[in-house]
């Protein structure tokens, strides 16, 4: 038994309700175990998305598909709440020292 049939005898056992005969008759083993891997991510990528949007929905006054919105929007949960609070960004302005300027100025001139 090679290391493919293994690996895929152990899918077989992790998961036995997703496996059904008459796929197994229509797709090689590698088709199978790549189709049980994509649905296994896109099931994972769901359940994120649903708990995300859960704890939007907590911290917030959102409805569900206003969290969806939000979180599609903003791309994670920590910037859809600062959007919610109308949290802004600060951009810091360095500002220098006498003594930074005139070392910079020195540095400038040398060039």
């Amino acid at each position: 038994m090679d290391e493919l049939e293994k690996t895929l005898d152990e899918i077989y056992k992790s998961s036995p309700q997703y496996f059904k005969s008459e796929h197994i008759e229509t797709h090689t083993h590698k088709e199978y175990i790549k189709q049980w891997y994509e649905n296994k991510k896109e099931q994972e990528k769901r359940e994120i998305e649903e708990q995300s949007v859960k704890v939007i929905m907590r911290q917030t006054d959102y409805t569900k598909e206003q969290a969806l919105e939000s979180l599609n929007r903003n791309g994670n949960i920590e910037k859809c709440i600062e959007e919610y609070l109308g949290v802004t960004k600060k951009h810091e302005c360095h500002s220098m020292s006498t003594n930074q300027a005139i070392y910079k100025s020195i540095r400038e001139w040398m060039k």
